[in-house]
């Protein structure tokens, strides 16, 4: 019975699965159908003809006895070649190109290899990336897309314009979805560009979130690393580590934040290989490229696969002053606080100081800011028995000007 619960499943009738991706779910279905029809033949073909010839005057049982046996192991041998056949078409189907088992690039042919090569080489081929990149890196760097996109997004203050291009995204790739354009709107890879702290990583998940929802990707999944992780000290570790970062981003998203990092790499290769990953690999996975706005464009006019082939930009700007505002209130409610309003007049005072200073970083500033806050605010209660408990004041948010010894 588990068997046929099994067989059932692979066509999702008695379990349906969720569109993933199209062309290889069509290619399993016919590996399975095309070895379901063949069994159906080698058992119906015989007993028809058996029972047709049984109706002619003059058939020998005992002739087509004899016969009967090679004719049977000649339609095995053919139907055995049919579904090893199927079974190579259906995995080379998963990328498009010669990969081993891993997803990885194979310089040979991986489906040549006997089961035992293959087995071995696999072997070898884990140790290898585990070297390279061990897997609790990549567990590490593995965090779940926005569960309520529409809902974390709208709480966000500021960055209206940065909404609404996520907006347009995911309209635009739900169009090409509901006009048979499969896989346009997945295959899209996108570059996050703007200052410190103004929110790419929080936005990335919440894409996620809405890609995963609106079935245009098949995990709700964003790994996300920084740029310096690609840089290879050896030849091959570079391409090596961009091939193992996208064969665990298969089906989700690749976040890479200051990615013109691995441009410092040895010989570019991080750079060479993710170019034609996302070309190769299109439509199975997404592509989040981001950084600070000057070293992006440096990075993205070195090579100019880049350009070809990422279709979306968005700017981060710096948060308004009005921006800044929300968010700290946000922040110390979150922390049980309350602003004044002479401490909010205060606070705007020092967020425009801090908006000349190089080392601005946004909503970073403003965490900073509340922290240094909290801070005063715990020592004037010390001090002052009559302080309200959770109430941040203009003496609170006056802060000192920082010094670097």
């Amino acid at each position: 019975m588990h068997r046929i619960c099994s067989f059932f499943n692979e066509f999702g009738i008695l379990n349906p699965k969720p569109k993933k991706l199209k062309r290889r779910k069509s290619m399993k279905s016919l590996k399975y159908w095309l070895s379901f029809l063949s069994l159906i033949l080698l058992i119906a073909v015989p007993c028809g003809g058996i029972y047709y010839l049984s109706t002619q005057p003059g058939f020998d049982i005992t002739e087509f006895a004899m016969e009967y046996p090679m004719q049977i192991c000649i339609a095995v041998v053919v139907w055995l070649a049919l579904f090893k056949s199927c079974n190579r078409w259906y995995e080379k189907s998963k990328y498009n190109k010669n990969v081993d088992a891993f997803g990885m690039t194979s310089k040979f042919g991986y489906f040549d290899l006997s089961d035992k090569e293959r087995k071995e080489y696999d072997k070898q081929r884990k140790e290898e990336m585990n070297r390279v990149m061990p897997e609790s890196t990549i567990r590490k760097a593995t965090h779940p897309g926005s569960k309520k996109p529409e809902q974390e997004m709208a709480a966000l203050s500021g960055m209206d314009e940065v909404k609404e291009k996520i907006t347009e995204i995911v309209a635009r790739a739900n169009y090409d979805k509901a006009h048979g354009k499969k896989g346009e709107g997945f295959s899209s890879h996108y570059v996050f560009y703007g200052a410190p702290g103004t929110g790419k990583t929080t936005f990335a998940r919440i894409l996620t979130g809405f890609l995963y929802k609106n079935k245009i990707i098949a995990k709700n999944q964003c790994i996300e690393v920084d740029g310096n992780l690609l840089k290879a000290s050896a030849p091959g570790e570079g391409g090596m580590k961009a091939e193992i970062l996208v064969k665990y981003a298969m089906g989700g998203v690749l976040f890479i934040d200051e990615a013109y990092s691995m441009a410092e790499g040895y010989g570019n290769e991080a750079v060479d290989t993710l170019i034609k990953l996302m070309e190769d690999m299109r439509g199975q996975f997404v592509l989040i490229l981001a950084g600070y706005t000057e070293p992006m464009a440096n990075l993205l006019s070195s090579n100019p696969g880049f350009r070809s082939r990422i279709k979306d930009y968005l700017e981060f700007p710096d948060y308004t002053v009005d921006e800044a505002v929300s968010i700290f209130k946000s922040m110390a409610e979150k922390a049980g606080l309350h602003v004044s309003r002479e401490g909010i007049e205060k606070f705007k005072e020092r967020y425009e100081i801090e908006l000349t200073k190089s080392d601005f970083g946004n909503a970073r500033t403003v965490r900073n800011i509340l922290d240094e806050s909290i801070s005063k605010h715990a020592l004037r209660l010390t001090r002052d028995k009559k302080a309200k408990p959770n109430l941040i004041t203009s003496a609170d948010i006056a802060g000192e000007s920082r010094k670097i010894i």
